[in-house]
């Protein structure tokens, strides 16, 4: 670059300090002493404009005593964040929260880095370091440990997102599907066998009742319109007596999120006044559906409890789906 902008000025300057170009030593490398290591080449940054909740997975009780992310799960702002820069979500696994919008955050400043995510503002640019294959081999093993150390309840795991497959030798499927918003087979009750006992896919206590059947063989059968059901049904027909057979499941994208209001008066979060609704109407039936439109109020406890911009309200219920 220095090069560049002064290449019109080398002439005057070479006149002025009484040099000539052929008689000027050539570099050798013993004439190189240090060479300065770009220490932010590894780095990359995603942008968030939507005002909805990140959906970063982050371990916050590393080792490092940085905030590393476990991953970006599908279904979420950040995965289609990164997907928009066409960068593969992957690339930031075990990668390091290094600075939010432009302020970089060191060791002992951890607290203000987590309270600058967990602000609702937008826009928001986030500084990724990314991860070198030991350090995520590393994070990946530390966040197993804390998974089988608090016996299944792992800190903001991905487990939940993550597909369950679960292969069937010789014995009966065990399950009973119904459709999934048209979307997709779920699980709708699990099957004794003839002794009246669990069966396999049950005593693994991988799949759970509403999961959906994401892979069959390998296969993808989910999809809108119904395609994905029909799918399901076809290859199911096909081979579903074949053994072995795969069965992948994911969790559903669709549950149900209850929020409580406390009664106590100085206790004014979660109402009506934190929600921006709005009443979409059904092509499908003749009832309309109530659709949160957006937040009145930032980081309030609908907005913390994980509910998310086009989410339903299920009047009859007392939560959002």
């Amino acid at each position: 670059m220095l090069n560049q902008n002064l290449s019109s000025y080398w002439p005057f300057i070479m006149r002025t300090a009484n040099l000539e170009l052929d008689k000027l030593p050539k570099l050798k490398q013993h004439h190189v002493v240090k060479a300065d290591v770009d220490d932010k080449q590894d780095e990359l940054e995603l942008v968030w404009r939507e005002r909805l909740p990140l959906g970063l997975n982050i371990l916050t009780n590393c080792e490092s005593g940085y905030l590393k992310v476990i991953d970006l799960p599908r279904g979420t702002q950040a995965r289609k964040v990164a997907q928009a820069k066409q960068l593969d979500p992957d690339l930031f696994k075990g990668s390091t929260i290094v600075s939010v919008n432009g302020r970089r955050y060191g060791p002992d400043m951890q607290v203000d880095l987590f309270a600058a995510l967990k602000d609702p503002a937008r826009p928001k640019a986030i500084l990724f370091k990314l991860a070198s294959q030991n350090d995520l081999q590393q994070m990946e093993k530390m966040v197993q440990q804390k998974v089988n150390g608090s016996k299944g309840k792992s800190p903001k795991s991905a487990d939940n997102v993550k597909e369950v497959v679960v292969r069937i030798t010789d014995e009966e499927l065990g399950i009973k599907f119904t459709s999934h918003d048209n979307f997709a087979l779920s699980v709708s009750a699990f099957l004794p066998d003839s002794n009246g006992q669990p069966q396999h896919i049950e005593k693994t206590g991988a799949v759970m009742l509403g999961d959906m059947l994401g892979h069959i063989n390998g296969k993808v059968v989910l999809g809108e319109k119904g395609e994905g059901k029909q799918k399901a049904l076809s290859l199911l027909e096909e081979i579903g007596s074949k053994r072995p057979l795969d069965l992948g499941f994911v969790k559903p994208y669709l549950f149900n999120i209850v929020l409580e209001k406390d009664s106590t008066p100085e206790e004014d979060i979660g109402g009506p006044s934190e929600l921006i609704l709005t009443e979409v109407k059904s092509s499908n039936s003749n009832e309309n559906r109530i659709m949160l439109q957006d937040f009145a109020l930032a980081d309030g406890a609908a907005e913390i409890g994980g509910v998310l911009v086009g989410d339903n309200l299920c009047c009859e219920y007392s939560c959002l789906s």
